[in-house]
């Protein structure tokens, strides 16, 4: 799997790369998406925005970057196995997989869609635990760092 979404991911992330994180800190595997930022935001590559819960309230700081591509990364409901991840366009997208977040992400990658053509991307981990209190189960931290493995490998590449 790694693999694949590596060469996945070769192919897409292309010219100005933005990597927006959504997910709530405060509710376990919910905090995937902004984690994974806070750990690739010195990669030279990428451009990294916390979405958190309201990613609405960052769409200017992302389109005012000029992305070619951007990358939303958030935990999802894709009814696999805990730390399983998943790389979707927009059209693949389930509005109820995302049921932290104040607006539905179909919305927010509407909008964005107007500033950014083509070019959107979802990476979602499959959460285990999503209750306040929580921290990152094993399963979706040892995602986390595959995909902080992948990406610093690409950014080296791309270099």
């Amino acid at each position: 799997m790694e693999q694949t979404l590596k060469d996945d991911l070769e192919k897409i992330l292309k010219g100005k790369i933005v990597i927006l994180g959504l997910g709530n800190p405060l509710k376990g595997d919910d905090a995937a998406g902004m984690i994974f930022v806070e750990k690739i935001e010195g990669l030279d590559k990428f451009e990294c925005v916390k979405g958190g819960l309201f990613p609405e309230n960052y769409t200017g700081e992302v389109i005012s970057k000029k992305p070619d591509t951007l990358i939303i990364i958030d935990a999802i409901n894709i009814n696999g196995s805990p730390g399983d991840i998943v790389l979707l366009k927009p059209e693949q997208l389930k509005d109820e997989s995302f049921a932290s977040h104040g607006t539905p992400i179909s919305v927010l990658i509407k909008y964005l869609s107007n500033f950014i053509k083509d070019n959107i991307y979802i990476i979602g981990i499959q959460p285990k635990v999503v209750s306040f209190g929580n921290q990152l189960s094993v399963e979706v931290s040892e995602s986390v760092d595959m995909l902080e493995e992948i990406f610093t490998d690409i950014s080296k590449l791309n270099n």
